[in-house]
């Protein structure tokens, strides 16, 4: 007789295989099989292209971007000409420094967290959400293959293959579970969001009635330092690389 620990071992097992096909026809396994690749590559593909293809931002004058956040970003010059006053009417030029912003998640966070520059967080939100381009066509492609290896396993949809080995549930309950969940937080919601627009009012003097999806972290982090007297890059200065890798050897 198994143990109780044994049998659910088994069971996990027994899921395993038959998510992998092993109770189809050959034809029907051989293609499970070329799609469970297939959706592996294009998610893989999906990773490469964030890392590769970040996206950029240029951003003129320099003085637009915090010091706090000048060795995330990379300086740049622009040559302007520029035409002199006297009578020989000759040429001059002009470089204007400046910062590219790249829209990696990290550089992204920072910049909305602490550029005080309402154009800029715009533009770096915008720009950070709208790359890779080439993600289009591999989340399509994803969209496609695993649809197609649902209803080869008798699923309706690729969210029903994937809730029901974990909870043996349609996706409309999970659905209406997120709702209610949605239902329970939204008067906190609510209420935060009027604190935000408060605190946008009277400490930063922004009187329009707008909440951007690039206003969010700013102002939160505004208040709470401005609530718990904290400064982010003071904190953030005391864990320094070394001090996290001494930390970590005390801790293990």
């Amino acid at each position: 007789m198994l143990s109780e620990e044994a049998q659910r071992g088994v069971r996990n097992l027994r899921v395993d295989f038959e998510r992998g096909g092993i109770h189809l026809c050959p034809e029907k396994l051989d293609r499970v099989n070329k799609l469970n690749i297939e959706i592996c590559q294009l998610c893989r593909e999906y990773n490469e292209n964030i890392v590769m293809d970040p996206g950029t931002v240029d951003i003129y004058p320099s003085s637009r971007i915090p010091k706090n956040l000048h060795y995330l970003v990379k300086p740049i010059y622009s040559s302007k000409s520029l035409i002199t006053k006297d009578l020989s009417g000759s040429r001059g030029t002009l470089k204007e420094k400046g910062f590219r912003i790249t829209t990696d998640p990290q550089t992204l966070t920072s910049v909305l967290q602490f550029s005080s520059d309402d154009e800029v967080r715009k533009i770096v939100y915008i720009r950070g959400n709208s790359v890779p381009h080439a993600n289009v066509d591999v989340l399509k492609r994803l969209i496609s293959a695993r649809h197609e290896l649902a209803q080869i396993m008798g699923c309706r949809s690729y969210a029903e293959f994937s809730v029901k080995p974990n909870i043996s549930v349609s996706p409309k309950v999970v659905t209406s579970f997120l709702l209610e969940m949605s239902k329970m937080v939204q008067a906190k919601c609510i209420e935060e969001r009027k604190l935000v627009m408060k605190f946008k009012r009277e400490k930063c003097s922004q009187s329009d009635g707008d909440l951007r999806p690039w206003h969010e972290t700013y102002y939160m982090t505004m208040m709470e330092s401005s609530a718990y007297k904290l400064n982010s890059s003071v904190v953030g200065s005391y864990f320094s690389l070394s001090n996290c890798i001494e930390g970590l050897k005390v801790l293990v």
